[in-house]
């Protein structure tokens, strides 16, 4: 399942559109089948919390998954959620600037086999 949170953008190859953060958080706090690909804007309108915002509130409630797309226009947006979702154990794709995928480390029964 593929959401898309953003104000303006239109989503038509996704599942699940949310114009701003909090029916995103909703979305993504409601849903019961997992997300298995999270494209996410940073500005998400005036009376909106960004989309910092929503990959905070989703890390905490263990709601991510393993594929983030910024689709975000503000360089100042990119930088910071790149740098936040880096710091939470994501990585870049080869040959992208946006696209996220969660590093799965290894079970100690991985280890030990």
């Amino acid at each position: 399942m593929i959401l898309l949170i953003d104000d303006i953008k239109e989503g038509c190859w996704a599942d699940i559109v949310a114009r701003n953060s909090f029916a995103g958080l909703q979305i993504l706090l409601s849903l019961t089948t997992p997300i298995d690909e999270l494209y996410i804007d940073y500005d998400l309108g005036n009376k909106s919390e960004n989309g910092l915002y929503v990959l905070k509130h989703a890390l905490e409630n263990e709601l991510l998954p393993n594929k983030i797309i910024i689709v975000s226009m503000s360089p100042p947006g990119i930088k910071t959620m790149k740098e936040f979702l880096i710091d939470n154990g994501y990585q870049l794709e080869e040959n992208s600037n946006c696209r996220f995928e969660k590093i799965t480390m290894p079970t100690l029964n991985t280890l030990e086999d």
